[in-house]
């Protein structure tokens, strides 16, 4: 089970700040096929002509992600996010090369969002994972090949320390070909609404299981509802559990479960934990085959 728990460090200093959650389990990794090649190097293409007429810090998502690096205390113009230093690339038409599926479709999803979004290897990750803001301690040697200082920034931590941020992201949770479970962090813009971030993440994770295989579940903190865990193999469910429940139908609870025969059975082992309440069971199609 891992715990995921959005600080008050972070939600102190900006109320709104919203953190989403894809995880993914037995997804094949390799390298993208072409029709995402073709997909990212049009996408680019067209990004590059729109901003010849907008400047990226005029973009919406990139516009708020800079105010919300200034609202924590970073310096925004020193240590751009990652959206951000992606669609600079673009403006120079200095544009993306392919590295693997995931890498490649997690770069698609930030520029297509205008936000910063990580991926990293569950298996390499050590226990629960808390999203806090840095202090002068904070920092790891990052995928840029140097140490990075994550003082002001909002990162990703375990027990052995931060792994991943919105700036750069560390060596050690990378996700390989050789990776098979994945925990992908969504830096959504605070002015989202729930439904809005859990539409986007819905979105992001149809598409990355298409391409990877495998199953997904999602889940959203935020400053009301900091706090979801992931049970992996309970009974052969896959599930998702946030703490406290919310009480919007849309935004309850997101469990994946594996097949419908389950649901039953489900069910009754959940009213057996009086802790938790108010669970809605999501169900996709694609999970039956």
């Amino acid at each position: 089970m891992t715990k995921i728990t959005l600080d008050s460090s972070l939600t102190n200093l900006v109320p709104a700040f919203k953190i989403g959650i894809i995880h993914y389990t037995k997804i094949v990794v390799a390298e993208s096929p072409q029709r995402i090649k073709g997909r990212t190097q049009l996408y680019q293409e067209n990004l590059f002509l729109e901003l010849q007429e907008q400047a990226v810090t005029e973009r919406p998502g990139i516009k708020e992600w800079r105010s919300t690096w200034k609202a924590l205390g970073g310096d925004q113009n020193r240590y751009r996010h990652s959206a951000e230093s992606l669609m600079r690339r673009i403006a120079k038409q200095n544009y993306l090369t392919p590295f693997h599926s995931a890498v490649d479709l997690n770069n698609f999803f930030s520029l297509q969002y205008e936000i910063p979004i990580g991926i990293y290897d569950e298996n390499l990750i050590d226990g629960d994972i808390v999203i806090a803001l840095g202090n002068e301690e904070t920092g790891y040697e990052g995928l840029n090949g140097r140490f990075n200082s994550l003082k002001n920034i909002a990162h990703s931590k375990d027990s052995k320390g931060p792994f991943g941020s919105p700036f750069v992201d560390s060596k050690r949770t990378a996700v390989t070909e050789n990776t098979t479970d994945a925990i992908q962090l969504f830096y959504l813009r605070p002015s989202f609404s729930d439904e809005e971030s859990i539409e986007l993440l819905n979105a992001a994770g149809k598409m990355f299981s298409q391409i990877h295989g495998g199953d997904y579940t999602i889940a959203l903190i935020t400053k009301e509802h900091r706090e979801v865990e992931i049970w992996l193999r309970v009974g052969g469910f896959l599930l998702v559990v946030s703490r406290p429940c919310h009480t919007n139908v849309n935004t309850t609870q997101y469990i994946s479960v594996r097949n419908k025969k389950s649901t039953s059975y489900l069910k009754r082992w959940i009213l057996n934990l009086r802790k938790l309440d108010k669970l809605k069971i999501i169900m996709k199609k694609n999970w039956y085959q």
